[in-house]
């Protein structure tokens, strides 16, 4: 059974993939902060997502690493929110890619989110991986973000931007907010 690293797997989006893979025959590990609650039976290794530690040995003979970290963007943009959008994001990203650099069998494969908002909000372009990036806080933190997996990046190793928007399911995500809204 193959093995896949979800850092930051512990969040909406890291535990329904998770599921997804489990039933698709892999063995998902999930890093993070903190454990998850009792209902959630996948394996489990603690970090501080920001250095290299015992967690990266969680790394080796993977399929591959997906990164899902970063501080959820649905908070009042203060400054400390938005230093904490930006670090949660960067650092987790710097460690992961030094981690790599460490193990003996690291992933052929690393899966880092990323925005869509990266090209700010265009009111009329259709925008491709070719389009420039746009202005204000999203571009700025897609920038960093994509450019810390570009300095840490392991030679050889494949990588895939994942540029969603805001994430919704049955259960969580920005749906939550939404019904309210809408019931309000």
């Amino acid at each position: 059974m193959h093995k896949i690293v979800i850092a930051g797997g512990t969040g909406f989006l890291g535990i329904n993939l998770a599921t997804y893979l489990e039933k698709k025959g892999f063995r998902p590990v999930l890093l993070g902060r903190n454990k998850p609650n009792e209902h959630v039976k996948f394996e489990f290794v603690q970090w501080d997502a920001v250095n290299p530690g015992e967690w990266m040995y969680a790394l080796s003979e993977a399929k591959a690493v997906v990164n899902l970290t970063g501080k959820s963007v649905d908070c009042i943009k203060t400054p400390d929110n938005c230093d904490l959008i930006l670090r949660s994001r960067v650092e987790p990203t710097r460690a992961i890619g030094l981690a790599l650099r460490e193990v003996s069998h690291p992933p052929k494969v690393w899966v880092q989110m990323s925005t869509a908002h990266i090209y700010g909000d265009p009111p009329d372009a259709i925008c491709t991986e070719s389009s420039s990036t746009g202005y204000g806080l999203a571009p700025f933190v897609g920038n960093a973000w994509e450019n810390a997996l570009l300095e840490v990046l392991p030679q050889g190793m494949r990588e895939v931007r994942l540029r969603t928007s805001f994430v919704m399911g049955k259960n969580g995500g920005a749906l939550v907010k939404l019904k309210l809204l809408a019931r309000l």
